[in-house]
């Protein structure tokens, strides 16, 4: 089976998303980048932050390890969301 890679598409985040870059949080409602495809036989779907997805193909070589990229500016990691979640749900039930 032969390898392929749909075009990038660039969308609206309607549910939080991690980056493939660097695993940080694409928040609902932001323009993110998205490309699929079929890997070794193995469909896959990644999703970028457009700051990521420029830094990754700033100097044209696509090589980059999952979750090693620099986040941008102002991006939250799952954990920090999930405290602000969490602090927002407790402050319904007082």
């Amino acid at each position: 089976m032969s390898d392929f890679f749909h075009p990038m598409t660039q969308q609206r985040s309607r549910k939080f998303h991690q980056c493939e870059c660097c695993y940080y949080v694409i928040e609902r409602g932001c323009m993110y980048c998205k490309q699929t495809g079929v890997w070794e036989g193995n469909y896959f779907t990644n999703r970028y932050h457009q700051e990521c997805w420029d830094a990754l193909n700033a100097d044209g070589n696509f090589e980059f390890t999952p979750g090693g990229g620099d986040p941008p500016e102002g991006a939250r990691s799952f954990a920090e969301l999930r405290t602000a979640i969490e602090q927002i749900s407790q402050g319904a039930e007082s």
